[in-house]
């Protein structure tokens, strides 16, 4: 309908320094959106999933998580490597594959 309801605020300006040293450790930013009606229980599935997740001190990945609307989430991530952060994705998203009929990463790795 028109109505925005989701505003991403980072911003990656060199004014604010130098993006490395800004990221310490981690080597990977990632955004997922699960949106849309269909998926509703998939989105909520996903924001328990990551409410679940134990708190490490420096841990290898940081996620979080929060419901979109009524119908879906966004899933925030910093990751040490792409290979983490993409299998993290993967398994986040492993509903995937039934959903479409087809794996969307079987031609990618």
């Amino acid at each position: 309908d028109g109505k925005a309801i989701l505003h991403d605020a980072l911003a990656l300006r060199r004014d604010d320094g130098d993006l490395q040293d800004r990221l310490d450790r981690f080597d990977v930013l990632a955004m997922v959106m699960i949106l849309g009606k269909p998926l509703r229980e998939r989105s909520a599935e996903v924001v328990r999933t990551v409410a679940e997740i134990p708190v490490r001190r420096r841990p290898e990945q940081l996620i979080s998580a929060a419901q979109v609307g009524e119908w879906g989430c966004v899933v925030r991530m910093a990751g040490a490597s792409v290979e983490q952060t993409a299998r993290t994705i993967r398994e986040y998203l492993g509903f995937l594959p039934d959903l479409l009929g087809d794996d969307p990463w079987a031609r990618k790795w």
